[in-house]
């Protein structure tokens, strides 16, 4: 029986990924009281070359100042993609979940910048350690935070492992900064079936959870509106930019862009202030 003094006691919540990767989230959640359901939208896969060109990126890892990662898939796929190259043998997505990626090491000459926690905590997984993480949780911010290129210093190269239909945000303002960059596309996103007990549970639900504009997406393409959650919580301005763009009417907006703010927000729409 729930303790109906926490702050999102009896709220039902969709969390629109993977329990494997939203763990925190969940149990985040779950300490708050609420009952979150994992109803995951979207799945990683393999981008349409199967990995060769991250592969061959990793091959000289060592001619990279930088590691930029805009996901916690991302750092995924990369760890993936280096353990194949240590074990000469190919895995499928998500087989190395929850351990540290063997066979690949970052250079000590080489830096790693994230996006936000989740994706810091993703490349902690993976047995490295970030030098940069963005204050605000967004690619265009992470690129602002890259310092400068020193002009005596030319030619800093960027690794950048992408979802295939990630945007140019990152790149270009790198590009802007100095650096020379390159992407490569790490991982791309299918849809996954949602099966009528998850159908059941999202109708059900008192609120929704959107990480990217991705799963907006998926959110509006793939159930009416009388079958989605009342509350619409999105953790940034660019998923909630794309949840209006699709006809969803005042969602709320996580404050700070991370799974903190994301609860925050929750929070607040469970017990609006009088």
């Amino acid at each position: 029986m729930s303790d109906s003094s926490l702050p999102l006691a009896g709220c039902s919540v969709i969390v629109c990924r993977a329990e494997a990767d939203a763990s925190s989230l969940l149990d985040r959640l779950r300490a708050l009281g609420a009952d979150p359901v994992s109803v995951p939208f979207k799945h990683r896969v393999p981008p349409a070359d199967g990995g060769r060109a991250l592969r061959q990126a990793l091959g000289r890892l060592d001619t990279y100042h930088w590691v930029a990662f805009t996901s916690a898939n991302g750092v995924r796929a990369t760890a993936e993609a280096g353990a194949e190259i240590a074990a000469g043998v190919r895995f499928e997505a998500g087989d190395l979940a929850g351990r540290r990626a063997e066979g690949l090491s970052i250079p000590a000459s080489t830096r790693i910048a994230v996006v936000g926690e989740a994706t810091a905590a993703a490349v902690a997984a993976a047995g490295w350690a970030e030098d940069l993480v963005a204050p605000v949780a967004t690619a265009a911010a992470l690129a602002a935070a890259f310092p400068p290129v020193d002009p005596d210093q030319p030619g800093q190269r960027v690794l950048a492992p992408l979802a295939e239909l990630a945007s140019d945000d990152l790149c270009s303002g790198l590009v802007d900064r100095g650096y020379l960059v390159d992407r490569v596309d790490a991982y791309r996103m299918q849809p996954t079936v949602v099966s009528s007990d998850q159908r059941a549970a999202l109708e059900r639900a008192d609120a929704v959870l959107l990480t990217a504009p991705s799963l907006v997406d998926s959110l509006v393409e793939g159930f009416a509106p009388a079958e989605r959650p009342r509350t619409v919580v999105c953790i940034g301005p660019t998923t909630a930019a794309r949840a209006r763009h699709r006809g969803i009417e005042a969602p709320l907006v996580a404050t700070v862009h991370n799974e903190r703010g994301l609860v925050e927000a929750l929070i607040d729409s469970h017990h609006p202030t009088p």
